[in-house]
């Protein structure tokens, strides 16, 4: 019974993220890799000799897999002899600890937090800082490409009141004072004055981002790998919704419900669409994919088991970083706590993909040895502790990858086990970081591992994740009495969002300045924890490649054949 309370406790603390429910618009199995490769109207390009895909193949195997195997992706893959751990039901734990995440009590997840041989600077010099960043407001220009955002900078440096430069879709500026850059343009630009934090916009390294339909999973079992959950009937039972809507041509319609909660946590790129038709080349940067918003896609992906990655397509990966059409190879790996899951990193140094380019997700059955030989070579490895926890009761050894010096970023996988959006995911590292790594991650190593770290795993560090001229003005303005120094990072909601821009426009903010500041046509309004907003989804009045729809248009179709979708967003309050 001890054991098993234990267990429990590991499913309150993931639980507990659940903040209280929110309102809608106004008036990847597998994500880890699936049986189901859903197709919509739209023409989609081919990709059948790549491993950029989400979906499983739905193969079946050709011959019965043994009995401590299970078919998956068309290969029998072995599994532990315990299929689970049970768990008394959890549902009345999570109705108890619904909208509580700030008392709850992580006090039993299997401590990493050995930080003897640490010397990691976790001060934040301006955490006391006294602020007078002036009164908000909206000064409109004669072009609509050119803003000026006054606002306290956090640009990585402690923060300081300041100012940035938009032309385009670049950063012209970003300094104390950039009137020496703009004085030429006096009358042209729209000033902003936010009274609040400005800083890059967050990047999801890894999601799946059409499952994000659903609500969370109620597991009732702790497993030991990957392949255990993706074969339980409970999961695919539960999952069943968005096989339907897939089934049903609405991918499109589920991949931008998705991104519309990634923007309305303040993110501007995210990792794991697999869906590459036009019409998802709308909202958030899909990185991996030719819709990035950049012309073109350096990425690689690999979800299914590395065993079932082939010789071709390994040696077209590897010649890819030779020839330097591969920059990044995103690879679900080690996903598990057992041998079988730690065995995949070995299997993928056989195939020869150990490389600077590859970014390893999850990587949670793996130790001191596999990450001192990524980071040899520069291997980077995503970190998603929400998910992991509740599916496996452990979560990867971030103190041992820290102190090898790996590149971490921060992504919360999936909706069904992970955190809702990057805000979720990080209010659970800040709280996993000082009860159970004794702050061993600094304040400005959080910030890091949200903006230019994941920006550096998907090859866009040239481009994304810092505030410094020259780079693609994707923007977040947080409320600056929700943020005043890089501490309050792990404390914010989706109602502390204030404006984002995506490659110098704005696509998401509060009414009073979106009603004023030059944007595209098409915009809408919706409530967000009581607070009036704009967002911009429809691009046209074509039905083509369905640019024709707003946000409520998409929400109602999802609704009209599935009730359960799940909402857009919680409240922290």
């Amino acid at each position: 019974m001890k054991k098993l309370f234990f267990l429990l406790t590991f499913v309150l603390t993931v639980s507990s993220l659940i903040y209280c429910g929110g309102d809608t618009v106004s008036g990847n199995d597998t994500a880890h890799s699936d049986t189901s490769v859903l197709q919509d109207t739209q023409t989609v390009p081919d990709t059948s000799s790549d491993t950029n895909k989400e979906e499983d193949t739905g193969k079946e195997c050709l011959f019965p897999c043994n009995a401590d195997e299970v078919c998956i992706d068309g290969q029998c893959v072995q599994v532990s002899q315990d299929a689970g751990l049970d768990i008394d039901t959890i549902q009345d734990v999570v109705d108890a600890t619904d909208a509580i995440y700030d008392t709850a009590d992580i006090s039993d997840i299997p401590d990493y937090s050995d930080t003897s041989d640490v010397s990691s600077d976790t001060s934040d010099a301006s955490s006391d800082i006294s602020i007078d960043a002036g009164e908000e407001g909206v000064v409109v220009g004669s072009s609509s490409d050119r803003y000026l955002l006054k606002g306290l900078i956090l640009d990585g440096k402690d923060p300081y009141l300041g100012e940035v430069y938009i032309v385009g879709d670049k950063i012209f500026c970003v300094a104390e004072d950039c009137s020496s850059t703009y004085n030429n343009d006096t009358g042209k630009f729209t000033t902003i004055y936010t009274h609040g934090a400005i800083m890059p916009a967050l990047f999801d390294a890894h999601n799946h981002l059409a499952y994000n339909i659903l609500p969370r999973w109620e597991n009732t079992k702790l497993y030991q790998n990957r392949y255990q959950w993706q074969s339980d009937s409970s999961y695919k039972l539960f999952k069943k919704p968005f096989d339907d809507l897939g089934n049903l041509g609405l991918k499109c319609e589920m991949v931008k419900f998705a991104e519309v909660v990634a923007l309305l946590a303040g993110t501007t790129s995210s990792q794991g669409s697999s869906y590459t038709a036009t019409c998802i080349n709308v909202l958030v940067r899909n990185v991996d994919t030719q819709y990035n918003g950049f012309g073109f896609d350096y990425v690689r992906t690999h979800v299914p088991s590395i065993d079932s990655l082939d010789d071709s397509d390994a040696t077209s990966i590897k010649n890819g970083t030779q020839n330097g059409s591969v920059k990044s190879f995103v690879v679900h790996l080690a996903e598990g706590i057992d041998t079988l899951s730690r065995n995949e990193f070995t299997t993928l140094k056989n195939k020869g993909l150990l490389l600077k380019e590859t970014a390893i997700i999850h990587g949670t059955a793996l130790t001191q040895s596999e990450f001192q030989e990524m980071k040899n070579i520069g291997t980077k490895l995503i970190w998603s502790p929400i998910s992991n926890i509740s599916l496996y009761g452990q979560t990867t050894d971030i103190t041992t990858a820290k102190n090898v010096g790996l590149d971490i970023s921060i992504a919360p996988d999936w909706s069904p086990s992970g955190g809702k959006n990057m805000l979720e995911e990080l209010k659970f590292v800040g709280k996993y970081n000082k009860e159970k790594l004794n702050n061993l991650l600094s304040e400005k190593d959080i910030f890091n591992m949200i903006t230019y770290i994941p920006a550096k795993a998907l090859a866009l560090e040239d481009r994304l994740g810092k505030l410094q001229k020259d780079y693609v003005a994707d923007i977040t303005v947080f409320e600056l009495d929700s943020l005043k120094s890089y501490s309050d990072l792990t404390n914010l909601g989706v109602e502390d969002v204030k404006l984002v821009f995506i490659g110098g426009k704005p696509m998401y903010g509060v009414k009073r300045w979106m009603d004023k500041v030059p944007h595209q046509n098409y915009c809408e309004e919706l409530s967000v924890c009581g607070d009036e907003r704009v967002i911009c989804v429809k691009t046209s009045d074509s039905s083509t490649n369905k640019f024709n729809q707003t946000l409520s248009d998409i929400i109602n179709i999802l609704k009209s054949n599935y009730p359960g979708l799940t909402e857009l967003y919680k409240c922290k309050n």
